[in-house]
């Protein structure tokens, strides 16, 4: 599943490129001069898919913490509810939690460091 999100994603941002690329080559052929800036108008729309993804994790960073109001739950259940109710990729669901961990609104299961929740790992709030 992730794997496919990945594709997902970098499909969006492909695809964000490429129109502008398209709407570029358009304007060219009409006008007849070329753009010396070509180019950054993709970079701009790669650049609001990153805002999307990021409102996305704030989203599902508040519909977490009302999820585990209830009671703990395992990872594997609320990553997949997470990815079915947000267009975000699992290593993105899994920063979250590292994130959330780290403003100790949650407890750390799944070890120190640099490490991320795991199927397994029981998520609660702190």
């Amino acid at each position: 599943m992730s794997a496919f999100r990945d594709i997902e994603y970098a499909a969006l941002r492909a695809n964000a490129r490429d129109r502008a690329n398209a709407k570029e080559r358009k304007r060219e052929f009409k006008t007849g001069s070329p753009d010396f800036f070509a180019g950054v108008e993709a970079s701009i729309q790669e650049l609001s898919i990153d805002e999307i993804v990021e409102a996305q994790k704030a989203l599902a960073k508040q519909e977490l913490v009302e999820m585990l109001k209830d009671c703990d739950l395992k990872f594997s259940l609320v990553w997949t509810s997470l990815l079915q109710a947000y267009m975000l990729r699992v290593t993105n669901i899994k920063d979250i939690f590292v994130e959330l961990a780290k403003a100790g609104i949650i407890e750390n299961t799944w070890g120190g460091g640099n490490r991320k929740p795991r199927d397994e790992n029981v998520i609660r709030l702190k």
